[in-house]
């Protein structure tokens, strides 16, 4: 069989829209403009630039994600927040520094970037 046979069997492939998956679900908000701004251009400049490699990391699983539960990986440090931060979450980046968030439908909403102490 010559690999000219084999091209019917590639086009549904090459047709196949696997990003629209991940389109559905997305970061609808931030509070903290600089982590904004890092997540869509990858601009360093409103976030500490040693952050930037863990930033990029958890950004992109938050993007992908369809409920908090899903940043529950090992070294995310992730947590429920309580008292008058109750239906929001925390993981870790560096240190004290947390990336905040909520969740509405399958959306991220209220992405902060913070230092807790």
């Amino acid at each position: 069989m010559s690999w000219t046979a084999l091209i019917p069997l590639l086009v549904p492939l090459e047709t196949c829209n696997v990003i629209g998956y991940v389109l559905d679900r997305m970061i609808r908000t931030f509070r903290h403009k600089g982590l904004e701004e890092f997540f869509r251009s990858g601009s360093k400049q409103g976030i500490a630039p040693h952050h930037a490699a863990k930033l990029g990391r958890l950004l992109d699983r938050l993007a992908a994600s369809m409920g908090p539960q899903d940043m529950n990986l090992p070294g995310f440090d992730f947590h429920p927040l309580k008292g008058e931060r109750e239906g929001e979450w925390s993981v870790s980046v560096n240190g004290n520094w947390r990336i905040v968030f909520g969740f509405q439908a399958d959306d991220a909403i209220d992405v902060d970037y913070l230092d807790y102490h």
